[in-house]
């Protein structure tokens, strides 16, 4: 169910259906680099080509399990509408989320809150997350807070600048805050970046502006829920000697 579940989640069946110009079989996948399980294998595990083409057979060999029992692949044949085809889960558009976008238009947002937790909620212990304590996160901001001339003794001159710091770079006041990903007008959220790149990209500097870039370390371990589409991956590892796939390095728990 497992691989059935990753190939439906990252690719259309034209990728894997014959009759859509697609491989014979949705194993072939598998057999060539791919989203979802290491191609060359670990070091100290070989493995052959036929071995491997054995193993994955047999995870995909019921095509339309009951709906309770697997995860189907393949749309199917309807009377009315002919030969259907499955998009890959990953590049569809929520019917929740555009349920709950739908309703903002029109409704309060804490209306529409209480559902969306709801829904948050069923996934439970699946999006637990946490920031482990040492993190180190950046925060950029167009401009400086001064600027220095330093005088060395051979009258050459040093131009030192001094970056915002402190609350000059944090969270802005309620009063100013805008509108950003998370927060509404008037509620002040703290946006910081994995890399000093990426932050200084989220304030959109013209060439020439300076910028200032802080750090930010987190003290204790953070709890919070993890909604990168990744979270799904990570939940499985082969160990047997003799397996002839194994999971991607960075998919490891």
């Amino acid at each position: 169910m497992l691989f059935s579940t990753a190939t439906a989640f990252y690719y259309d069946e034209f990728a894997y259906n014959p009759h859509w110009g697609g491989h014979d079989h949705p194993e072939q996948l598998l057999l060539e680099p791919n989203e979802i399980v290491e191609h060359e294998p670990a070091p100290g595990f070989p493995r052959s080509d036929e071995g491997s083409e054995e193993l994955l057979v047999s995870l995909f060999d019921i095509p339309y399990p009951d709906y309770d029992k697997g995860v189907g692949i393949y749309a199917g044949h309807d009377p009315e509408i002919g030969r259907m085809a499955l998009n890959a889960i990953r590049d569809r558009r929520s019917p929740i989320y555009a349920r709950i976008e739908e309703r903002l238009q029109s409704e309060n947002y804490f209306e529409v809150e209480k559902e969306f937790k709801r829904y948050l909620s069923k996934f439970g212990p699946a999006l637990n997350a946490t920031i482990p304590a040492g993190s180190l996160f950046y925060r950029a901001r167009i401009g400086i807070a001064k600027t220095y001339t330093r005088c060395h003794e051979d009258n050459e001159l040093e131009t030192i600048h001094q970056p915002y710091l402190g609350d000059q770079i944090g969270a802005p006041p309620p009063l100013l805050a805008t509108a950003g990903r998370l927060n509404r007008v008037g509620v002040s959220y703290l946006y910081l970046a994995t890399d000093k790149l990426t932050a200084a990209a989220e304030v959109r500097p013209h060439p020439g502006h300076r910028l200032s870039i802080v750090g930010f370390f987190v003290k204790e371990g953070h709890p919070h829920r993890g909604l990168r589409r990744d979270r799904h991956r990570g939940f499985f590892e082969f160990r047997c000697a003799a397996q002839p796939v194994s999971p991607r390095p960075d998919d490891r728990p």
